[in-house]
C-alpha cells in the first residue's frame, strides 16, 4: 500500500451516488486502487481523475433517479466483464502468462485423449461399438468356460473370446514370414465391423473340437504373401506361432554373468528394447524392463529365443551377436553386467520336455534346461479374405 487515499468527501459522494450491496462496493474498491496507482505518479492528476469519475457517476444518479431493488441484476455480470478486462489491462504480462497455461493445457488434454481414443478406446472393429463390452480377466478362460457364461447369461447378445498372438506362416514360395493374428471365437467374429470380400466367415461349427482348423486372411496379407491369387480359397497353409515356454533364470551380483548360447543354430534376429529398470524379482521386470532379444534359427528349422534382461542394478547389456551369425551351444555370446536375468523362450510348435525346476540351481553350459522336438506346422484351410483387417495385420 502507498498510503495515497480518495479525497473522502469524494468518497461519501460516491456511496451516495452507487447501489447499495457488492456492486457499489465493488465499483468503489476499483476506483480507489486505480486512483492509488494514478497517485504514485502525480498525486494533483490522481484527485482531478477521481473528481471527474465522481462527477460522471453523480450526475448519472440524478438524472436516472435512485436505483430500486432488482435495477442491478443485469448490470453485475456487465461489472464483471469491464473489472476483468481492466485487470487485464493492469496487468497484460500476468494475464498473458494465464491464457498461455491455460492453452497449453487445453490443448496436451485434447492432444492426450486423441491418442487414448484412438487406441485404447478404438471401436472401429465393431458393428455396434456402443453396445460392445470389452473385459480383460485376470486369468484366460477356456472356450468351455465361454460356453457356459454365454447358456447363464441373457444380458449379452453374444459373447465370445479373442486371443492375440504371433504366428510364422509358410507362404507358397517357401519362404516363412512372421505374422500377427488372433484366434477368435466364431460368434464374436460375426460381431466386427468387417466381413470378408470374398469366401466365408466363421460358423459355430469350426470351434467344434476335430473339426478342420480354418483362418481368415487379410486382404494385405493375400495380395502380398499369395499374389492376389483367388485359388488362395479353400487352399491348405501352414502356420505356426502362439503360447510360448519361457524359462526364466535370475543371477544375483554373485553368480557369473556371462550369457552362453542354450543350443547351436544361427542368428535370425538381435532386437534391443529401451524400458524401465524394476528389479529382476519382480514380475513387471519381464514386461516393462530394458531387454535385448536374440532368436535362434536351429540346424532341424526350430526358433527359439534368448532374451537377456537388465535389472535395478545390473543396466548394462552386452550382445556381440549380429543377424547371420553362426553359434554353437554353450559358446559365450554376451553378458549382463551385476547381475538381473536371462529367458529362454521354447515355440509354441515344439515339443518341450521341461529338466528344471523351480527354484533349482544352473550352472551356465552344463545344466540341461529342457529337451524339444520339433512338430509339424499346423495346417489351416483358407477360407475368406477380409478387405481390411481390424486386428490382425
Amino acid at each position: 500500500m502507498s498510503g495515497y487515499r480518495p479525497p473522502r468527501w469524494l468518497e461519501r459522494l460516491l456511496e451516495w451516488a452507487l447501489p447499495e450491496g457488492l456492486s457499489g462496493q465493488s465499483t468503489l474498491g476499483d476506483l480507489a486502487e486505480d486512483f492509488e496507482r494514478r497517485a504514485l505518479a502525480s498525486p494533483r492528476r490522481a484527485r482531478l481523475w477521481y473528481a471527474v469519475q465522481t462527477a460522471s457517476i453523480v450526475a448519472y444518479r440524478v438524472a436516472s433517479g435512485p436505483w430500486t431493488e432488482g435495477s442491478t441484476t443485469g448490470s453485475d455480470f456487465m461489472m464483471d466483464i469491464r473489472w476483468s478486462l481492466r485487470s487485464i489491462l493492469r496487468h497484460p504480462g500476468f494475464s498473458f502468462g494465464v491464457v498461455a497455461v491455460l492453452g497449453l493445457g487445453l490443448g496436451a488434454n485434447a492432444a492426450v485423449f486423441s491418442v487414448v481414443d484412438g487406441t485404447i478406446r478404438n471401436t472401429s472393429w465393431w458393428s455396434e461399438p456402443d453396445a460392445t463390452v470389452a473385459i480383460w480377466p485376470d486369468q484366460r478362460f477356456s472356450f468351455g468356460q465361454l460356453e457356459l457364461y454365454e447358456l447363464e447369461t441373457s444380458t449379452y447378445r453374444t459373447v465370445g473370446g479373442y486371443l492375440e498372438a504371433a504366428f510364422a506362416l509358410r507362404t507358397p514360395d517357401g519362404e516363412s514370414e512372421s505374422i500377427n493374428g488372433v484366434l477368435m471365437t466364431p460368434a464374436l467374429f460375426r460381431e466386427l465391423a468387417v466381413q470378408p470380400a470374398l469366401g466365408r466367415a466363421f460358423d459355430d461349427d469350426d470351434a467344434l473340437l476335430g473339426m478342420e482348423r480354418v483362418v481368415v486372411i487379410g486382404e494385405a496379407l493375400w495380395r502380398r504373401s499369395f499374389g492376389a491369387d483367388p485359388a488362395a480359397l479353400g487352399s491348405r497353409i501352414n502356420v505356426g506361432g502362439g503360447p510360448a515356454t519361457v524359462i526364466r533364470i535370475f543371477l544375483s551380483v554373485l553368480d557369473v554373468h556371462i550369457n552362453r548360447s542354450p543350443a547351436a543354430g544361427e542368428v535370425v534376429s538381435v532386437r534391443h528394447t529401451s524400458g524401465a529398470f524394476h528389479d529382476a524379482r519382480t514380475p513387471q521386470s519381464a514386461t516393462e524392463n530394458e531387454s535385448n532379444l536374440i532368436v535362434l534359427k536351429l540346424d532341424d528349422g526350430q526358433t527359439i529365443g534368448v532374451r537377456q534382461i537388465a535389472g535395478k542394478i545390473a543396466r548394462r547389456i552386452v550382445c556381440r551377436l549380429k543377424v547371420g551369425d553362426r553359434v554353437e551351444a554353450g559358446q559365450r555370446f554376451g553378458m549382463i553386467k551385476f547381475g538381473s536375468s536371462t529367458e529362454l523362450i521354447l515355440g509354441h510348435r515344439t515339443e518341450v520336455a521341461l529338466r528344471v525346476a523351480v527354484g533349482q540351481r544352473v550352472k551356465a553350459g552344463v545344466t540341461v534346461l529342457a529337451m524339444i522336438a520339433p512338430v509339424e506346422p499346423l495346417s489351416v484351410t483358407t477360407t475368406a479374405v477380409s478387405p481390411t483387417q481390424p486386428i490382425n495385420s
